[in-house]
Order: C-alpha cells, then structure tokens, then sequence
C-alpha cells in the first residue's frame, strides 16, 4: 500500500492493545515477546506506541483491538496509520 502523503511504501501490521493501558501498533509476522511490554522493547521490535493511558470512554475499543487485533498500514515516515476493519 502506498502512502497517500509521501507516495512511500507503508508496512503491514496490526493493532494491540491491553484494557485501560496502552495501544501500539506492530508490523505483521513480528517476533515480539508479551512477557515484557514497555515502550522500548516495542520500539525495538519496530513497533510504534499510539497511547499511554486510556480514559473510560475507550474501554470498549480497547476490548475490540485486543480480541481482533485489525490489520493496519504504517508509514513511518510521515507516522500515519490507516485500520482495516
């Protein structure tokens, strides 16, 4: 998929999150180990921190993204995610 800002080619990934914690997205097939999940270990696996702390009203998408885990696009150039759902 190309990016609609830059024209570059945008990564396949997915969307996680974890209830009232954290929502970050990871490019598909990654390694990553859940055992540790800080913003640096994400990072280093490629992957990119959206939201810290989530407030109430998230709850339910919060649900939705750990359960689904939607198929996204990344450019980390111009840092835009596009969601498939």
């Amino acid at each position: 998929m190309k990016c609609p800002y830059c024209c570059g080619e945008m990564e396949a990934g997915e969307l996680h999150g974890l209830p009232h914690d954290i929502v970050y997205w990871l490019p598909k097939n990654s390694e990553f180990h859940f055992m540790v999940l800080t913003r640096k270990k994400i990072e280093e696996y490629g992957g990119i921190v959206l939201c810290h702390t989530m407030h109430t009203a998230y709850v339910g998408l919060m649900a939705f993204l750990v359960e689904e885990h939607p198929v996204s696009y990344c450019c980390k150039e111009c840092r835009v995610i596009f969601m498939k759902y």
